[in-house]
């Protein structure tokens, strides 16, 4: 396989949203998606590989977590920490990081509340989220304006 291969397989893995050992389990061929995971990240006597790469998919998340909390305060703040998260994880699902810089990683949210069926249920419960996502991106994307 090629690196390019290597990195979409783990990317794949990385990006399941219920986990490393759920997403091996789901493959249509899990012996060789076992196969292949152990070929390329390492089990010990402390922790398998699946473990090991759930470790960097978890900090993968609350990273973009974090990220977006950030760029969007106020929509955070309003839905509450629960709320965010589940929107933020429907949002990873649907619309995954891009571009090399996390800087991006929340261009699409407003569109995503605005037309995604997914968002359908927040929309119905909190209808201002889109236009609060539209003005708080614009004030991410102001101040990263060049001079």
């Amino acid at each position: 396989m090629s690196l390019r291969d290597d990195q979409t397989t783990m990317a794949d893995w990385i990006r399941a949203p219920e986990g490393v050992a759920r997403a091996l389990a789901d493959d249509p061929q899990p012996d060789r998606a076992n196969a292949r995971l152990a070929e390329l990240i390492r089990s010990d006597d402390r922790r398998q590989a699946s473990d090991r790469l759930d470790i960097y998919a978890n900090a993968y998340f609350y990273r973009i977590l974090g990220v977006l909390t950030e760029d969007y305060e106020a929509l955070s703040n309003l839905l509450g920490d629960a709320l965010f998260n589940d929107l933020v994880t429907s949002y990873m699902l649907v619309e995954p990081s891009r571009h090399p810089s996390i800087r991006f990683v929340g261009a699409r949210l407003p569109e995503f509340l605005e037309t995604h069926p997914g968002a359908e249920g927040l929309r119905d419960r909190t209808p201002w989220a889109p236009d609060l996502s539209r003005l708080e991106l614009a004030r991410v994307d102001a101040f990263d304006v060049a001079d």
